[in-house]
């Protein structure tokens, strides 16, 4: 009687034991959770004045002057930079040639214009980020951003004075044209895009900050 109940105990215990491992069992040997949906970053609209760059703060501009890459070059900067500045009303065309185009992380095409040995940045913002300016303005800066090229081209745009960041192409004193509203490529009277190599498809990349 003693080996049979001692036989009957074990077979208890390991039965115990088995239905109790049978779950973590499970869990170990199941399927891996399925991973987290990877979230889209967000498509962000500029930032540092961005209602300027984008003429979202709807500016009275100054009649159409015609300048220089160089000229624009040599503006005297402004000290303190917050809302839109007087010199920033002022409309400007150069022609020059477009040696780099690059899309911003906001969307927005940075063309770099190079002219009489200067260069400087011009920009076309992106659509999305244009929604409180004007509808003609709208229409300005999204037909001049469809119409962005490398070529020899008529560029007119808004003066702005960006931030000292470095910015690959940048004006001495960071005068830009942007937002642009008229881009016109002319008769190559420069640069032909096969005297760079690295154009691939009229569309360069490189780092930048906005």
């Amino acid at each position: 009687m003693g080996r049979a109940l001692r036989r009957r105990s074990i077979a208890v215990l390991v039965l115990a034991l088995a239905t109790a491992s049978i779950p973590v069992a499970l869990h170990v040997a199941g399927p891996a959770a399925a991973p987290r949906a990877a979230l889209q970053p967000t498509q962000a609209c500029g930032y540092d004045r961005s209602t300027v760059k984008t003429l979202q703060d709807r500016p009275q501009l100054h009649q159409t002057k015609t300048s220089t890459v160089t000229a624009l070059g040599r503006l005297t900067p402004p000290t303190l930079r917050s809302t839109r500045l007087p010199q920033e009303h002022h409309v400007y065309v150069v022609n020059a040639d477009v040696i780099a185009i690059h899309r911003e992380t906001d969307g927005d095409l940075h063309v770099i214009l190079s002219a009489g040995g200067g260069t400087m940045i011009s920009e076309a913002p992106s659509p999305a980020c244009t929604r409180d300016a004007t509808p003609f303005r709208r229409l300005q800066m999204r037909r001049a951003r469809d119409s962005v090229r490398i070529c020899h081209a008529q560029v007119t745009g808004v003066l702005f004075f960006d931030y000292a960041a470095g910015q690959y192409g940048h004006a001495p004193n960071y005068a830009e044209l942007h937002p642009v509203l008229v881009f016109q490529c002319l008769p190559s009277l420069g640069a032909k895009p096969s005297e760079h190599p690295s154009r691939l498809n009229g569309l360069v990349r490189f780092q930048s900050a906005d």
